[in-house]
């Protein structure tokens, strides 16, 4: 088998492994997209009214877009809670695709709408297929069933001594 070949099968067989590679990159961007609206607020505020009550309103979409992304984008990268991360930040894509690079359309030079309704579709597929082995959400699942099988066995070596027991009472005291 050359060298093309090895390499195809390796990666045919590792497809769920990429996809964590994916997660970990756009839970990274996130992440860091979380920390530019909190260390740039100006910039997201300058889109929103100056006073009343739409001005509140603005500022805890600010609050609640930089925590989704920071603690969103954290979990996906590490692959924990992985569907929740991915839907939390579900409503702020929406929001960045329709509303703030909506008007804007395929054709513009600086490709945001492209960009969100890629972070869109991504955060999509994360909400509903969640992470893969590479993850922690995996990490734990592999930890309790290994916990599981541990305690099962230990119920049955219980089960079996106590059948054994029984037996061993059943021949020293056949009457009873």
């Amino acid at each position: 088998m050359n060298v093309l070949s090895r390499w195809r099968e390796w990666v045919d067989t590792h497809r769920a492994e990429a996809l964590d590679l994916v997660r970990f990159y756009l839970g990274f961007a996130l992440f860091v997209r979380g920390l530019l609206f909190l260390t740039n607020s100006e910039a997201y505020l300058a889109l929103m009214p100056e006073g009343g009550p739409d001005f509140l309103v603005s500022g805890v979409m600010l609050h609640y877009v930089a925590l989704a992304h920071l603690g969103g984008g954290l979990f996906l990268s590490l692959g924990l809670l992985t569907r929740i991360a991915a839907l939390v930040q579900v409503p702020v894509l929406i929001g960045a695709v329709f509303h703030v690079h909506g008007s804007s359309g395929l054709f513009e030079g600086d490709q945001s709408f492209e960009l969100a309704a890629l972070v869109l579709f991504l955060l999509a597929v994360f909400s509903i297929w969640g992470s893969g082995p590479w993850s922690l959400d995996a990490s734990i699942a592999r930890r309790a069933e290994t916990e599981r099988e541990d305690e099962q066995a230990v119920m049955d070596a219980n089960v079996q001594r106590l059948h054994e027991l029984a037996a061993a009472q059943e021949q020293t005291d056949p009457e009873s």
